[in-house]
């Protein structure tokens, strides 16, 4: 295989693991509103929206690290399986390592760097590692 076609496969694979990394984001943040809509809805019906705004952080600060770490897990292991020829550890890594990238930008735009960059969000990244790792050794161990 030459140079140029190889380098090529590399790009597509990085823009594909930013897409998914991208749509793992997206879920997540469904993950987290439906745990507000829920907890609005069944929990705690009848506050005022602003007393939600308020609970979503909190609610985030659990729901976000568990849906990222199943999310991570479910991609990487359905992707690696998919794809026997990519070893499933650079799969994982590249691929968290985009939502690492996209998730501190999105942040960033959404808010100063003081109100999200801080031990919450080190866990939460780093049961989505775990997750997507997790993910890479099953896949590996049933191919």
């Amino acid at each position: 295989m030459n140079a140029g076609k190889l380098d090529d496969m590399r790009f597509s694979s990085a823009i594909v693991d930013a897409l998914w990394a991208l749509a793992i984001l997206i879920a997540n943040f469904a993950i987290v509103f439906v745990a507000v809509f829920i907890y609005a809805t069944f929990i705690r019906p009848g506050e005022p929206n602003e007393f939600y705004e308020a609970a979503a952080p909190g609610l985030a600060g659990w729901t976000a690290p568990i849906g990222g770490g199943v999310l991570f897990f479910l991609a990487t292991f359905f992707r690696a399986r998919k794809n026997s020829t990519r070893n499933a550890f650079t799969l994982a890594i590249t691929m968290w390592a985009m939502y690492v990238v996209i998730d501190i930008v999105v942040g960033l735009l959404a808010a100063p760097a003081a109100t999200f960059m801080n031990l919450q969000l080190v866990i939460s990244l780093g049961v989505a590692l775990l997750g997507a790792l997790v993910g890479a050794q099953i896949s590996k161990s049933r191919n």
